[in-house]
């Protein structure tokens, strides 16, 4: 299984949330030493990541907010994890470059 499958089966496994979304991006910091060929779609994960957790640190953010952002970085993790041709990984690594998760 490689890192960006691992933080998105892991990510999956958790109730969505903070916590949750602040060790998914460990998780993808992680794989970044483990799976350097999955660098591009790690690196964009933890930063997207990264950048919503910390707009809400230390601020109410309501359920129906964490759990859109929380399934959306499912569905894109477990995309970026499946996808096998070049147009298609190019494609997902441009929509995490512009996403944002609110």
């Amino acid at each position: 299984m490689t890192a960006l499958q691992e933080a998105a089966a892991h990510l999956k496994d958790r109730a969505p949330g903070i916590a949750s979304l602040r060790q998914f991006q460990r998780d993808c910091e992680a794989g970044l030493r483990k799976s350097p060929e999955e660098a591009g779609f790690l690196r964009l994960l933890a930063d997207l990541t990264g950048r919503f957790v910390d707009r809400y640190d230390d601020q109410p953010l309501e359920v129906a907010a964490a759990k859109a952002a929380y399934e959306k970085l499912v569905r894109t993790a477990e995309r970026a994890a499946a996808a096998q041709r070049v147009e298609e990984k190019l494609a997902i690594i441009n929509e995490l470059g512009a996403a944002d998760l609110g």
